[in-house]
């Protein structure tokens, strides 16, 4: 991710996690970054370890036209 000058790395994977999380049980990106500030478990399970603060900007800035992998940026 580095290397495709995705920066900060821990944010983006992060993100990348909550939205496998949400692809795979076909909720809302929002609705599953809620769930996982309420459930300690959850983030213990997708080893994030505080709550994930979540702003619409940052989170379209890396995943914005990234969905091909080998792009740059977040890439789904």
């Amino acid at each position: 991710m580095a290397r495709n000058e995705t920066t900060p790395v821990n944010k983006a994977i992060e993100f990348l996690k909550i939205i496998i999380l949400a692809m795979f049980f076909e909720l809302e990106i929002s609705y599953a970054v809620s769930e996982v500030n309420k459930r300690y478990e959850l983030r213990k399970f997708l080893r994030i370890g505080e709550e994930v603060k979540l702003k619409s900007e940052e989170f379209w800035k890396y995943s914005r036209g990234r969905n091909q992998i080998g792009g740059k940026g977040l890439t789904v």
